[in-house]
């Protein structure tokens, strides 16, 4: 098992870090990508770097986003799920420090374009705590098949975070890969209102959040939905 941290300078690395380090199903390696001056880790110029320096044997990488702050028994979950679901990319939920759900893995519509199916300002109340297949994962915490990834040709290194992991979801399902958000144990940070609005800007929708997230600062007070 590989974990590789994708630190893009916003902010929290090092307590992504220690996430990824008090793992209870822990890493063999940890490595870093383009970390901005930070020194944990192994430190790589970009992802295809870090991936061409696991040991080849590693069974499972773990893609973590700069910001994500994994619970001790999130990557034990992905693990457990992908092994028993034979998925080629298990994704996690991702959660708000509000409490608001940010992504329980994507669908699409009948035009293919993908959407998150949760409701405005929607908070975590476990409603999602299962297995489910989905279209694509966000790429805040994800574990891919090191067969699979190769399999593919890597991460399209033009794109954003996001949309990399959306483009590889759906090359994962055109070789017939299972791709599912693990139930349970999920990933959550103040940093993951970024991906909001990384969401809203790949689908053309707009931001919504809870009074909390904008009493919180999280957001701006425009973004508000609800009292």
């Amino acid at each position: 098992m590989a974990a590789i941290v994708i630190a893009d300078g916003e902010g929290e690395f090092e307590d992504t870090m220690t996430a990824v380090g008090n793992q209870v199903y822990e890493c063999d390696d940890v490595l870093v990508v383009d970390s901005h001056g930070a020194t944990d880790g192994r430190v790589f110029g970009t992802l295809a770097d870090a991936i061409a320096a696991v040991e080849h044997a590693t069974e499972y990488l773990w893609v973590v986003r700069e910001g994500a702050l994994a619970s001790p028994d999130t990557l034990a979950a992905l693990v457990r799920d992908a092994d028993r679901t034979g998925a080629g990319i298990t994704g996690s939920k991702i959660v708000a420090s509000d409490g608001q759900l940010i992504s329980v893995g994507l669908i699409t519509d009948a035009f293919v374009s993908p959407y998150t199916g949760l409701d405005a300002a929607e908070r975590d109340q476990g409603q999602y705590d299962v297995v489910r297949d989905v279209a694509a994962v966000s790429g805040v915490s994800m574990l891919i098949r090191r067969d699979l990834l190769s399999g593919l040709g890597g991460v399209d290194r033009e794109m954003t975070p996001l949309a990399a992991a959306i483009d590889l979801s759906q090359r994962a399902h055109l070789k017939g890969a299972r791709v599912i958000v693990a139930g349970g144990a999920g990933v959550g940070s103040r940093e993951n209102f970024r991906l909001i609005h990384d969401l809203a800007g790949v689908m053309g929708g707009a931001v919504g959040a809870s009074r909390a997230a904008v009493d919180g600062g999280f957001v701006g007070k425009e973004h508000q939905v609800g009292q």
